[in-house]
């Protein structure tokens, strides 16, 4: 036997042992999803946050999480490369419970919101709500008035939102005007070291043979190389777009 089949026997003899455990135990499988509004939260207490209050609701109604997904994306986002990612894991391999800290965690904008809620409802999954302890599907499915009332607390989670990027911007605009400027996040670049990456990106985005590289392709050559981003995380297509975009080389 070749260490390939073992390593394959291995994993089926984990996999059946996990399945009697939890069955035994009346353990339920589960995914975590959580989520920032930007990935300058990534390394604040966003994630920590969220992910205490999710397993200690874990512990307390047997629920066994089987992995966790993290995205930093707006909830004015509907484009989230793990909440997708972890879509395709369900579909993949039975989990059909997710479990996050609160309905704001999967989006404040209403509309965006609501796909999600469509699109994990048409596989049958179950969201539950760690702070309510609610399966959100199910009341919004089965309660008309739960649904409003579920839409209600969205359009207060996106007004509080608004609220808050309007004060934002207020306050950058009076520092503004008093100071002549407002210090704000740099951009990819103005950090030590930086500039360097930005360059091999221009060397990799160049026409050649009357062709350029995608924005894919550059995102996978740098991850190849192990270039490090601002947040540790893998460069993703949209970021490396966003990047030379801002610098006029798209």
């Amino acid at each position: 036997m070749n260490n390939n089949s073992k390593e394959l026997l291995l994993a089926l003899w984990r996999k059946l042992n996990d399945s009697r455990y939890m069955k035994q135990n009346n353990l339920t499988p589960a995914f975590v999803y959580l989520r920032v509004s930007s990935k300058g939260q990534v390394t604040g207490h966003g994630f920590a946050r969220q992910a205490e209050t999710v397993a200690t609701f874990a512990r307390q109604n047997r629920y066994t999480v089987q992995e966790t997904f993290r995205d930093a994306f707006k909830g004015t986002e509907a484009d989230r490369p793990e909440f997708n990612r972890m879509v395709a894991e369900i579909l993949a391999n039975g989990v059909r419970t997710i479990l996050i800290e609160s309905l704001d965690r999967l989006a404040r904008d209403v509309m965006v919101q609501s796909l999600l809620l469509a699109k994990l409802a048409q596989h049958g999954v179950a969201l539950i709500s760690c702070v309510t302890g609610e399966n959100v599907i199910v009341c919004m499915m089965q309660d008309p008035m739960r649904k409003a009332l579920i839409q209600i607390q969205s359009v207060f989670s996106e007004l509080e939102k608004s609220r808050l990027v309007g004060k934002l911007r207020r306050a950058r605009e009076a520092k503004k005007a008093e100071t002549g400027k407002c210090e704000g996040r740099k951009a990819f670049g103005e950090k030590n070291g930086e500039a360097q990456v930005v360059q091999l990106m221009r060397s990799l985005r160049r026409r050649r043979n009357g062709k350029r590289l995608s924005f894919a392709r550059i995102a996978n050559e740098l991850n190849r190389r192990s270039v490090p981003t601002r947040t540790g995380a893998k460069w993703q297509t949209t970021t490396v777009r966003n990047i030379l975009s801002r610098l006029a080389l798209a």
